[in-house]
């Protein structure tokens, strides 16, 4: 495993507590990015991988299920 030399991380959706944020890591072998779907509700991820289309849809998913009252 390669030491990352740096990582920029930034937030592309935001809705009802539910997050999903890119991530790019700066390796010795390249740039790498990952998208994490997370809750302020739970600390389980909802994704966390390389594929956006799978992001945007756990994202949706997420969303529909957030509760009723987000304070």
């Amino acid at each position: 495993m390669l030491r990352a030399l740096k990582e920029t991380r930034s937030i592309l959706k935001q809705a009802k507590g539910v997050f999903l944020v890119e991530s790019h890591v700066r390796h010795r072998a390249g740039i790498q990015t990952t998208y994490t779907v997370t809750a302020y509700w739970t600390t389980t991820r909802f994704y966390n991988g390389d594929d956006f289309n799978a992001a945007e849809k756990a994202f949706e998913q997420a969303v529909t299920r957030a509760p009723m009252r987000v304070r």
